[in-house]
């Protein structure tokens, strides 16, 4: 299994970066906006290395890194920091709170893969070179195994989604989540439902998972308005004798 990666940011930009270095690297990533819904998923996924913006969303970098060390994870995984010019911190403590290394934002796709590097190896976390990686990918899975692997997860999409609506009103779910969102919902549960498909594969999946959701939600948002209407009759609609 691939060493994991998480990281905590709200810019997609970022997000995608880090997917990319990720690849790049063999290591397999797992994104969150919010430090909440991470810290929640960190003892699950027990990443081996933490990429987390200065500035988080639903707790501040000190709370966020004493939580993680409080989780006494074995071992308790580095803590790489997503820094600006304009943020003001006292590096000694939080180095001693588990912040290895410091990138300054926005990053540069060169600067994070040679910095996320060096930490895996000072770390001795184990990395794969691209083209081996890429290799051993293709010949792990035929096209025809690919495709029905595709299939499989488009399958559990479309039935982990409607469930995932139905805890609250299908409309509002909708229409308050950005797409974005609720693809990575999709996708986290599915690993869940089909935890022997790697996380990797799934991330090679997100954008036909993401047509999925679209196609699923636009759905759910025309069934709901059909029920509406058939509830609700026009203003001087005869209401039967």
């Amino acid at each position: 299994m691939p060493t994991r990666l998480l990281l905590v940011d709200a810019d997609s930009a970022v997000q995608r970066m880090v997917e990319q270095t990720s690849l790049s690297l063999g290591l397999d990533a797992v994104c969150f906006k919010d430090a909440v819904t991470a810290l929640d998923a960190i003892g699950r996924l027990k990443p081996a290395l933490v990429i987390t913006d200065y500035r988080l969303t639903g707790a501040t970098f000190i709370s966020f890194c004493e939580r993680l060390a409080g989780m006494e994870l074995a071992p308790s995984p580095p803590i790489m920091a997503l820094i600006t010019s304009e943020d003001q911190f006292d590096e000694a403590e939080l180095r001693f709170l588990g912040v290895k290394s410091f990138v300054h934002k926005p990053p540069q796709l060169d600067d994070l893969l040679r910095t996320v590097r060096q930490l895996c190896t000072e770390l001795g976390l184990s990395l794969a070179d691209p083209k081996e990686r890429n290799s051993a990918r293709h010949a792990q899975t035929t096209p025809s195994e690919s495709a029905a692997l595709a299939d499989v997860v488009a399958r559990e999409v479309g039935r982990q989604l409607p469930r995932l609506l139905q805890t609250e009103l299908p409309s509002q779910i909708a229409l308050a989540y950005p797409r974005e969102d609720m693809t990575l919902i999709a996708m986290e549960a599915v690993q869940q439902a089909l935890p022997d498909i790697s996380h990797q594969l799934i991330a090679d999946l997100k954008p036909m998972i993401e047509e999925r959701v679209t196609d699923i939600t636009e759905r759910l948002l025309r069934e709901l308005l059909d029920k509406r209407l058939a509830e609700q009759p026009l203003d001087g609609t005869s209401q039967g004798t």
